[in-house]
């Protein structure tokens, strides 16, 4: 993994200099090939000029990623050519240190029209001196273009050429870089950036000695060929006390502040009652804390929903049982530090809700806002409202009235006019679920729309799924549109993806009904993703060639591709929590699957 981040390190800083972003200059490491006791061994970068006129001079950004403790370093040398000589032999100063890696740039070409190219530009794990750079310059010079298939609508692709010259696409067809190669020279294409969850690879990416124009490069692109499993959970979810968790529901949190992954789980651990676990990009998992045990304590337990990160820097989600009555366990309100110390602010006692299934939901007056399957008015769920603090707390709405919603498992989301917008898995005249609108200040709840009203409309419910039980939280597009999914129903059975708006039914429509089978997902019970290239991403738990689970990708107007199948040895199957984009420049998507790995107890996974 950390050569891979040197890598995209290198890429990044070396697209930086070609904006002049950068500064030049600097001084590298100082240091000896040798390296006596306690030194740090370095080496030299070093080559050959080609063709370089008499008198010009080229000007060679040097970009260094060092292993250990010494500075990364980015610097320039200017190589001149010399009358009569037709190679220039150039040696950097002594500072890549054992283990790093560089990368060799032009930063400036030489005056007359020359152009110069770098062949054998970059390097890893360096554990001696590089004699083998070399740079040809010429008059004469040709373009490099490159032939891209298989992207879909609104996917994009950047590639480099010899590390440098970024070469953005946006669908397929012929483009050509910027900068030509000179004659005698070479190329080497690699591509910096792929689309979301897509698999691309370079064909005839490189070639020397060149002397006409370059047209035979092509850039393959498809569905992803694999997913990254970062973390395979150990522990038995039978509740045998053990260290690792198992078995996650939920969809992950990216924290900046510790560039760490959280995430819960509702087995495992010390007790065997879940888990509050970190895991870095780089796949080290640690458990933070430790719920439960299942009874005879006053914490929280069955914890499936996904974090939230507060206002202030905590951490906040809920546990469908445990909590204060002892024999009762109706579920709590809970605040982690980062660190993993555990607060509870808040024990379900019944007439106040009682299981919550779904993440907490920060609004704009700074409130938690969230739901729970039963108690309430009616034993049927409720929608509450919680400080920070949890010194103030309060129900806003109670299901389960007749024609009402009923037992609802998915968030609240607060729309662009305030309101909340949430669904319920039951309820409603053909009781297969509802779509509701309710006042931040609570009260009498709008359906929006009833779920299962014509035999090819989504319904919320899906029969022997359990022990999943989960429900997709809505997701405002652009359009003023909520989109979501729901497990079944639709024209095939295997559930849809839907849009609706606050008018309710007349402005309710199925987006796309889901195939199943190898082809296609089946039961999707994660929300929706509103990723950085504006499409939709969501998991299903069946479904996809191994018929374990799929990522798939949807456009606000109903086009879906199958982008990933899990399934595989040693992959991690039925993803029940939604995906998360972390932020640039990473911008992958990340998230966890309720059983595979190669311990059979889920994964963590990027894709």
């Amino acid at each position: 993994m950390k050569s891979i981040k040197s890598i995209h390190l290198f890429l990044c800083v070396a697209a930086c200099c070609l904006l002049a972003s950068c500064s030049g200059g600097g001084s590298g490491s100082a240091g000896s090939s040798g390296g006596g006791s306690g030194s740090t061994v370095t080496y030299k970068l070093g080559g050959t000029v080609t063709g370089l006129s008499s008198g010009t001079s080229l000007v060679l950004q040097l970009v260094v990623s060092n292993s250990g403790n010494t500075a990364d370093s980015t610097n320039t040398l200017t190589v001149t050519g010399v009358a009569n000589s037709a190679n220039v032999t150039f040696v950097s100063p002594a500072y890549v240190s054992s283990g790093g890696n560089y990368i060799v740039l032009v930063a400036s070409q030489p005056a007359g029209g020359q152009i110069c190219t770098v062949s054998n530009s970059s390097g890893t794990n360096v554990l001696a001196d590089v004699t083998s750079i070399s740079v040809v310059c010429s008059t004469t010079s040709y373009t490099v273009s490159v032939t891209t298939l298989g992207l879909l609508a609104g996917q994009g692709l950047t590639l480099l050429n010899n590390n440098a010259d970024p070469l953005s696409i946006t669908a397929d067809g012929t483009y050509t870089f910027a900068t030509p190669v000179a004659s005698g020279g070479g190329y080497s294409v690699s591509i910096k950036s792929a689309p979301l969850a897509s698999s691309c690879s370079v064909i005839n990416g490189s070639g020397s000695n060149v002397s006409t124009n370059v047209t035979n490069i092509g850039v393959q692109c498809g569905a992803a060929a694999g997913d990254q499993v970062l973390y395979s959970f150990v522990a038995s979810p039978t509740g045998t006390p053990q260290p690792d968790a198992a078995q996650p529901k939920a969809a992950l949190l990216w924290d900046p502040a510790t560039s760490l992954f959280y995430g819960v789980t509702s087995f495992g651990g010390t007790t065997g009652a879940g888990t509050a676990f970190t895991v870095s990009p780089s796949g080290t998992e640690t458990v933070i804390h430790n719920f439960g045990p299942f009874s005879n304590g006053t914490d929280g337990w069955c914890a499936q929903a996904p974090l939230i990160m507060g206002n202030d820097g905590n951490l906040y989600g809920v546990t469908c049982d445990g909590g204060q009555l002892i024999g009762q366990e109706l579920g709590t309100i809970y605040q982690l530090t980062p660190s993993g110390k555990e607060t509870i602010i808040h024990a379900f006692t019944g007439p106040d809700g009682s299981h919550p299934f779904a993440a907490l939901m920060q609004a704009s007056d700074g409130n938690l806002y969230g739901t729970t399957s039963q108690g309430g008015v009616y034993n049927n769920g409720t929608v509450f409202k919680i400080n920070a603090s949890g010194t103030s707390f309060a129900v806003l709405h109670s299901f389960g009235a007749p024609g009402d919603g009923a037992i609802p498992h998915s968030s609240v989301v607060q729309g662009t006019d305030t309101n909340l917008y949430g669904t319920t898995l039951a309820g409603g005249t053909y009781n297969a679920g509802t779509a509701y609108q309710i006042s931040i200040n609570g009260g009498s709840d709008v359906i929006l729309h009833q779920f299962g009203s014509w035999p090819t409309d989504g319904k919320m419910t899906a029969p022997g799924t359990a022990p999943y039980d989960q429900a997709a939280a809505l997701v405002q597009y652009s359009d003023g549109y909520f989109y979501g999914t729901t497990p079944s129903g639709g024209q095939n059975g295997f559930g849809t993806v839907f849009k609706v708006n606050a008018s309710g039914n007349s402005s309710y429509s199925i987006v796309y009904s889901f195939a199943g089978g190898t082809a296609d997902a089946q039961d999707s019970q994660s929300s929706l993703l509103l990723a950085s290239d504006g499409y939709f991403y969501g998991t299903s738990i069946l479904g996809g060639l191994n018929g374990k689970g799929t990522v798939f990708r949807i456009s606000a107007n109903g086009v879906e591709n199958l982008m990933y199948s899990f399934g595989g040895p040693g992959d991690g199957a039925t993803p029940i929590g939604e995906l998360i984009q972390a932020p640039a420049p990473d911008g992958h998507l990340y998230g966890t699957t309720y059983a595979g790995g190669k311990n059979g107890q889920g994964t963590v996974f990027k894709l």
